[in-house]
C-alpha cells in the first residue's frame, strides 16, 4: 500500500516532470512491478487526498467532460499543474510516467460503455459515438497489456460528481474482459485500430455496440453469459437466459424487472423464475416482460460463497416482448430462486439429490409424486402455494418416510403454476 504521508506524493505545480521523476525513483523491481506500482501511484496522485497538505491532489474534470464548460488542457504538465483532467489527461500522465520508468507505453483512444448495464436507451446499446475515451497499452515482458487509469481511479455519478474509488479491475485485465467496454478506434482507421483489442479474433463495432456489458461483480465473480450476450433482447412472450459461475460457488441468484417509465423495481415473482443448480454452479432465468412493446430492464444479481449475505448485481439486459404476454403467471409472492437452498446431506438426504433438481414438473392429472433419496430418516414438512395466492393450499401435500426415500405426494386443485417448498431439519 502507498504511504499517503510520504513527501513524494505531493504535487509540485512548478515542476511536474520532476515530481514524476521522484515518483519513478520510489518504484523498483521488474517491469511488471514498475508498471503496476506506477499505475496505482498515478491513481493515488489523481484521486487520493494527501494528509500532509489540506487540498486534493487531483480531480476528474466532470464539467469539461460533459460540456458544461471548456475542457482544461490535458497534456501531462497541465494536468499536474491544474490538478484536474479528463481521461485523455490521465492517459497522458500514464504515458509520461511510463517514459520515465522505461516502460514502453501508448495512448489508446476509442469508444467505451460508461453506464452500469451497457444499455443507454430503448433503441441503442453501448456508447455515444460523439464521445471518445482514452486509456493506455503498456509493453511488459515482450507483450502488450491494457490499463485504464481513469476508471481505475473512480467513476462519475449522474454526470455530476466524480466518486473516488480505486478499482484494479482495469489494470492489466484479460483483453477478453476489457473489450466488453473498451473499443479502440484511432485516426479514423478502423482496420488499423483492431490490433489494439489484443484479441486473436478482433470484433467489429456492430458487435461491440450490441453486446451486453457485465458489471464489476459479474467479472470479479467470473459469472459467464452462456446463452445471451446481446444487451437488447426481443422475445416472443418469454425467454430463458443461462449463466454459469466459473469462479466462486454461487449461493443465491435472482432477477428483477425495472419499470422503464419510473425506473423503480417491481415485484417480479410472477414474471421471473430463477433456477440455481449448485452441483454445476449454473443458473437459468426464465423471464417474461410485463408488457409488450417497451424495453424492460432485467437486473440479474446474486451472492457467492465468500459473501453469502450481500446481494450484488452481475449484469443487466433490456427485454421487449413482441406480443402480449398471455401465459399463466409464475408464483407471484416469491422473489428467490428454485432449487436446493443448502447441502442436502446436512438434512439426511443422499448426495444423489443434487443431480435431480428441476423447476417445471408437469402434472396433467393434478397429482404428482416425488421420491427423494435419503441416507437416514429425515424430519421434513412441506407447503404448496398456488401462483396467485399468498396463503398455502390446505391438505395438498402428504409426506411419507421409508428407509430409502422421502415420498412427497402433491395434489393441485387449480390449473396453473404452484410452488412446492420443502422444509427440513439439520
Amino acid at each position: 500500500p502507498l504511504d499517503r504521508s510520504s513527501p513524494w506524493l505531493l504535487i509540485s505545480a512548478q515542476s511536474p516532470t520532476a515530481t514524476l521523476r521522484e515518483c519513478a525513483q520510489c518504484t523498483g523491481g521488474s517491469l511488471l512491478t514498475l508498471s503496476k506500482r506506477g499505475c496505482f501511484l498515478l491513481v493515488s496522485i489523481m484521486s487520493q487526498e494527501s494528509t500532509r497538505i489540506d487540498c486534493r491532489l487531483g480531480r476528474f474534470d466532470v464539467d469539461g467532460r460533459y460540456g458544461r464548460r471548456a475542457r482544461l488542457p490535458n497534456d501531462a504538465e497541465s494536468v499536474l499543474k491544474n490538478r484536474a483532467g479528463v481521461c485523455e489527461g490521465y492517459a497522458n500522465l500514464m504515458l509520461e510516467l511510463c517514459s520515465i520508468l522505461g516502460v514502453t507505453c501508448k495512448v489508446i483512444s476509442g469508444y467505451s460503455k460508461e453506464n452500469d448495464s451497457g444499455v443507454t436507451g430503448d433503441q441503442q446499446a453501448a456508447f455515444d459515438p460523439t464521445e471518445f475515451h482514452a486509456w493506455n497499452a503498456v509493453r511488459l515482458d515482450g507483450r502488450w497489456k491494457l490499463i485504464d487509469c481513469t476508471w481505475g481511479a473512480g467513476f462519475v455519478k449522474d454526470k455530476n460528481n466524480f466518486v473516488r474509488q480505486e478499482n484494479d479491475l482495469y489494470f492489466l485485465p484479460n483483453p477478453k474482459v476489457f473489450i466488453e467496454d473498451h473499443f479502440p478506434f484511432m485516426n479514423s482507421d478502423m482496420a488499423g485500430s483492431k490490433k489494439w483489442q489484443l484479441l486473436k479474433k478482433p470484433i467489429d463495432l456492430a458487435t461491440f455496440h450490441s453486446r451486453v456489458r457485465r458489471q464489476k461483480a459479474g467479472i470479479e465473480h467470473q459469472v459467464q453469459l452462456v446463452s445471451h450476450k446481446q444487451a437488447l433482447i426481443d422475445v416472443d412472450s418469454e425467454v430463458t437466459l443461462k449463466f454459469k459461475g466459473t469462479g466462486r460457488p454461487l449461493t443465491a441468484f435472482s432477477a428483477k424487472f425495472v419499470n422503464p417509465g419510473t425506473g423503480e423495481s417491481i415485484s417480479s415473482g410472477q414474471y421471473i423464475a430463477t433456477v440455481l443448480n449448485h452441483r454445476k454452479n449454473e443458473v437459468t432465468v426464465t423471464a417474461r416482460p410485463p408488457t409488450c412493446g417497451a424495453y424492460w430492464e432485467l437486473r440479474v444479481q446474486g451472492t457467492t460463497e465468500d459473501n453469502p449475505t450481500h446481494l450484488i448485481g452481475f449484469v443487466s439486459y433490456k427485454l421487449r416482448s413482441t406480443r402480449a404476454v398471455d401465459l399463466r403467471p409464475f408464483p407471484q409472492f416469491f422473489d428467490g430462486f428454485y432449487g436446493l437452498l443448502r447441502c442436502p446431506q446436512r438434512c439426511g438426504f443422499s448426495s444423489e439429490l443434487r443431480g435431480r433438481q428441476a423447476f417445471r414438473l408437469r402434472a396433467s392429472s393434478g397429482e404428482l409424486q416425488l421420491k427423494l433419496p435419503v441416507q437416514q430418516p429425515v424430519s421434513a414438512s412441506a407447503l404448496l402455494h398456488f401462483a396467485e395466492d399468498s396463503e398455502p393450499q390446505k391438505q395438498a401435500v402428504l409426506l411419507e418416510m421409508d428407509k430409502k426415500a422421502l415420498k412427497v405426494s402433491v395434489r393441485m386443485y387449480r390449473r396453473g403454476f404452484h410452488r412446492l417448498t420443502l422444509f427440513c431439519k439439520d
